[in-house]
């Protein structure tokens, strides 16, 4: 296994200490550190700064900021306690990460909130959330890393001691998913690949591995559980999906967002598809233990949704997630498969002669997928599929 682990000066220890504790001894792993383009900012500020000596010059700046990042890697790979590729990078962070972790199996990051997290984090709010307006990044395996405590006590804690409390500070943001058949995701990804060609796009579908890829699917839930509880939560769930039926879902219109970038193509609301979602609900809930998820799909924080007036309101405070019930019932879950994130503001002229029939989109939905949630709402990288019952 192929595993980047992407650290920044304020969180690098929670971050390295988590990978140090859930990562196969065998792993291949490579420490990303990205400099920002704060060298040229800093240029620049210097320069307006009309009669002041300007002695220290770019290369200086760059070279004290080169020597901070290999200093940095170096104490991470001390404390990662293993071999590891050092990797160092300078320039836009977003490009830079998803440049990185293009051949990676899996991705480390750092506890969102850091000013580096946050500085790839305009388009990563919906899955690398969205656009080269920042791309959010690997899939969230650690997102509230707290600070270690281990530092502050008089004696060394067990291991299994030091297992129990890394489970409850890591938090894994999940994409509760139907997975379609391979036939009907290769049509996905073939008409995601076309609109790409057409419109400029910042996330289009691209495989239907296990490793890092945008996969086909159609969210259920959205859920942030501790480490530690997921488990309990694949137990749940292989039991949801052994009671469940494969789904047949029949595509009804292409729908375009023009203000939040994304295009997705609709399908009907079953009965039977409402039901799952409700039984996915039921059993995973109770394992959220009233965390929320640091963003919605749109990219608005949920800590700002949570006393929102109305439905959308009233499911965050009670499954945290707003896409929840029927619509025919007044509910807000509308089965959807996103088939690319475009720049805000793209306009796509919907329905065109040489795209598809709605009918080439309808098929069978064979399996629950538990998922890193990734930008802009995305399946990034499958943890688990579960069949359905045949």
């Amino acid at each position: 296994m192929r595993v980047l682990v992407w650290i920044v000066e304020e969180t690098w220890q929670a971050t390295v200490a988590a990978a140090a504790a859930f990562l196969p001894a065998d792993a291949d792993i490579t420490l990303l550190h990205v400099r920002s383009d704060a060298e040229t900012v800093a240029r620049g500020a210097r320069d307006a700064l009309l009669g002041r000596s300007r002695r220290t010059s770019g290369e200086a700046l760059d070279a004290i900021s080169e020597q901070g990042a290999r200093d940095l890697l170096a104490d991470a790979q001390a404390a990662l306690g293993r071999q590891a590729v050092l990797d160092a990078r300078s320039g836009r962070i977003e490009y830079e990460v998803v440049a990185a972790a293009a051949t990676a199996d899996l991705r480390a990051r750092p506890r969102r909130g850091s000013p580096a997290s946050r500085a790839a984090e305009p388009w990563t709010h919906r899955a690398l959330r969205r656009r080269p307006r920042p791309l959010r990044g690997a899939p969230r395996l650690a997102r509230h890393a707290l600070p270690m405590s281990s530092r502050h006590e008089t004696t060394p804690a067990s291991p299994r001691r030091k297992e129990k409390v890394m489970n409850q500070q890591l938090i894994c943001e999940l994409n509760l998913a139907l997975i379609p058949e391979t036939e009907l995701a290769s049509r996905h990804i073939t008409f995601s690949r076309q609109m790409a060609g057409r419109y400029r796009s910042l996330i289009q579908l691209d495989g239907v591995t296990p490793k890092v890829a945008f996969t086909p699917h159609v969210t259920l839930y959205q859920v942030p559980v501790q480490a530690g509880d997921l488990p309990e939560l694949h137990a749940a769930l292989l039991n949801v999906a052994a009671k469940a039926p494969q789904l047949w879902l029949s595509a009804t219109e292409y729908r375009s967002n023009q203000d939040e970038g994304s295009f997705e193509v609709r399908y009907a609301p079953a009965t039977s598809l409402m039901e799952l979602q409700a039984d996915t609900i039921a059993m995973v809930n109770p394992l959220r233990r009233d965390l929320l998820l640091e963003r919605d799909p749109a990219g608005r924080p949920l800590s700002e949704r949570i006393d929102e007036p109305g439905l959308a309101g009233d499911n965050i405070r009670q499954t945290g997630f707003d896409a929840v019930g029927d619509p025919a019932q007044g509910g807000l879950f509308y089965p959807h498969v996103t088939l690319n994130w475009f720049e805000l503001g793209t306009s796509v002229e919907l329905n065109t002669t040489d795209w598809p029939s709605l009918t080439y989109f309808d098929g069978r939905f064979v399996a629950l997928g538990i998922f890193l949630l990734g930008p802009y709402g995305t399946c990034a990288q499958r943890l688990a599929a579960l069949p359905l019952a045949a």
